[in-house]
């Protein structure tokens, strides 16, 4: 198992950009960019990332939030055997964001080649946060109004 820390460095207030990008609806479209998004129950989420399909639950509490990614690959690695759970916990006081990625039962080189795409995919799209963070959470702030 892999685990990886990005620390997401901004001068907004810790509480604030604990509540954006804690939001589901910003972290899974803006940070992840999981295509065709869709709500199918109160803290369940579908779509795809990187060509996979995905079901993500949303855990929120006081001090973090918790997104895991079940993943399932298409085209012609469904023929493997192979699954990823991806796991991102935003802790509220940080502003970091812990990245745990699992890969669980057998896999062969196809599913190897995914999943090294899906963690290039969402690595990059959390150094996108680290980068342009300031200016997003931002943007995002005048947008609500908070």
């Amino acid at each position: 198992m892999d685990i990886v820390w990005h620390e997401i460095k901004n001068s907004h207030d810790p509480e604030v950009v604990y509540s954006i990008v804690s939001d589901p609806e910003f972290f899974l479209t803006r940070v992840i960019e999981v295509d065709g998004l869709q709500r199918v129950g109160e803290d369940t989420y579908s779509g795809k990332v990187t060509g996979m399909k995905v079901r993500i639950t949303v855990y929120r509490g006081a001090e973090n939030t918790t997104f895991i990614f079940y993943m399932e690959p298409t085209g012609f690695a469904r023929f493997t055997k192979g699954k990823v759970v991806r796991k991102f916990v935003v802790r509220k006081g940080e502003s970091s964001v812990l990245v745990e990625f699992e890969k669980q039962l057998a896999v062969d080189a196809v599913w190897d080649q995914d999943a090294a795409l899906l963690k290039t995919t969402l690595d990059r799209a959390v150094e996108e946060l680290q980068r342009n963070g300031d200016e997003i959470i931002r943007m995002e702030r005048v947008k609500r109004k908070i």
